[in-house]
């Protein structure tokens, strides 16, 4: 539970300056991965408030563009890791 309040709040930049202070490079944790995580659950929370809503629902071109998108920001990190 803790952990998944830490992962929103640093969704927002609501974390105080002690939880991101780390005395090694190693302890430092995959901030990536944890917001990828919240994205999701963001995004289902905003489909399930729209159809509440009786709003249109986004297209699908924009849902997977927005995705892609960040999957595509990704690669470079991963390409480095395998030629080294």
């Amino acid at each position: 539970m803790a952990s998944t309040l830490t992962s929103f709040r640093a969704m927002f930049y609501l974390l105080w300056p002690s939880e991101t202070y780390f005395e090694r490079v190693e302890d430092v944790p995959d901030y990536v991965v944890k917001a990828v995580e919240m994205f999701f659950v963001l995004q289902l929370i905003e489909f399930f408030i729209i159809l509440y809503q009786r709003k249109p629902v986004p297209r699908l071109n924009d849902t997977f563009g927005s995705v892609a998108a960040g999957v595509i920001s990704r690669i470079p990190k991963y390409e480095r890791k395998t030629t080294v």
